[in-house]
């Protein structure tokens, strides 16, 4: 594949982490990188060519047992040396995805900025999957992922980490700028997404993969036909499951049309080396609001996210500017297996007629959006701020 073609793909994302990595100049500045998987070849080359600025690098690792993954973070990392390493060896998995921005006091780190999210540092992470990467330019934040990173840097296993986090990270439900960390016990991080889900007042947007947790697929989803908009997609096995305003309209769509649509080329896997899903995990409560909240991170809502994995997350709470790009962007990938969906049935007939809805030719179309009876005219009233 062209090199234009694999940055459109990106969509700004490796720029982004690029970009993150040149903040270290000098022996002045330090990246500390926790990873689950450390494969594409440009971010080793970002964090190489760091080290060979004389950049202070530190690194944990997934090192579970058995896992494949292992062997090749293992050698990839390598050209680092190995006093910088710290191999993570779990049952669970070592899950974050996040690069720490120090400043040099001495021998002493000062947080200063913090790069994380869902994206795994492989092709798939960067472009073949929906991902994201959000950097938060907080100091009092970074000094929290320093701290986690120096207590896992420091050989703490995942019993003793499960104790650390459950006592120096509670969750805070009502300020702006929340990190959280697992593993915790008593599952509280999911108690508190399901309680924020659960105070939207007018719409929630999610984007959610694998198992989720069942209370906090519950509370998403909602009751049929409640007030609230709810717009989401998820990984489904070998497809791609979306939830429709109307909770009694769940759709499924391939993440590929093999049969093509009209006017396109047909699609394949050909040449293709990995998979092609939804893998961010997000979920934006009361988008259309004043006070919308943001929940994002490498958590995947689940069980084992949060009593057995290493992960990290933020919630945003308040914060218009960040919901906004947060939503148009979940609405954006809804929209695009909406379509997928749709077309699917419209022409997985050959016939130049097939069955399926066609464009109106008059206003026809507009009815259900001023039918109080329907959710398309609620849909209309909220995303026109009324």
């Amino acid at each position: 594949m062209a090199p234009d073609a694999y940055k459109w793909l990106s969509r700004g994302l490796l720029e982004q982490i690029d970009t993150f990595v040149k903040r270290a100049l000098d022996g002045q500045w330090a990246l500390d990188i926790c990873i689950y998987e450390y494969e594409l070849q440009e971010i080793r080359d970002f964090v190489e060519a760091a080290h060979a600025r004389g950049v202070n690098i530190r690194v944990v690792y997934h090192a579970k047992p058995s896992d494949s993954r292992t062997k090749k973070n293992a050698q990839y990392l390598a050209p680092l040396g190995k006093a910088v390493l710290r191999p993570r060896v779990t049952s669970k998995i070592c899950h974050d995805k996040f690069i720490l921005l120090s400043k040099m006091d001495g021998k002493k780190r000062e947080a200063a900025s913090i790069l994380c999210g869902s994206t795994n540092f492989t092709e798939n992470g960067v472009y073949r999957q929906f991902n994201v990467v959000q950097v938060v330019e907080d100091e009092s934040i970074a000094e929290q992922y320093l701290k986690l990173f120096e207590f896992l840097f420091a050989g703490n296993n995942p019993s003793e980490t499960k104790k650390f986090i459950t006592k120096q990270d509670p969750m805070k439900p009502d300020v702006p700028l929340f990190v959280g960390f697992s593993p915790r016990s008593g599952g509280t991080d999911l108690k508190d997404f399901v309680d924020e889900v659960n105070h939207s007042r007018r719409d929630v947007l999610f984007c959610v993969v694998f198992s989720m947790d069942k209370t906090v697929l519950k509370a998403i989803l909602g009751d049929k036909n409640d007030p609230i908009l709810r717009y989401g997609i998820s990984n489904a096995p070998g497809n791609i499951k979306g939830y429709e305003a109307d909770k009694t309209r769940a759709f499924t769509t391939p993440a590929l049309l093999p049969k093509g649509i009209e006017g396109w080329l047909a699609e394949d896997y050909r040449g293709q080396k990995g998979s092609i899903h939804i893998h961010a995990k997000v979920i934006v409560i009361d988008f259309t609001t004043d006070s919308p909240v943001v929940i994002s991170g490498s958590h995947n809502f689940s069980g084992p996210a949060s009593s057995g994995n290493d992960e990290n997350y933020l919630i945003i709470r308040g914060n218009r500017d960040v919901a906004d790009y947060f939503g148009c962007e979940l609405l954006r990938i809804y929209d695009h297996y909406r379509f997928r969906f749709v077309a699917k049935d419209v022409y997985k007939s050959k016939k130049a007629k097939a069955k399926g809805p066609r464009l109106a030719p008059d206003d026809s179309w507009t009815k259900p959006y001023f039918d109080a009876k329907d959710l398309k005219m609620t849909d209309r009233l909220r995303f026109t701020g009324s």
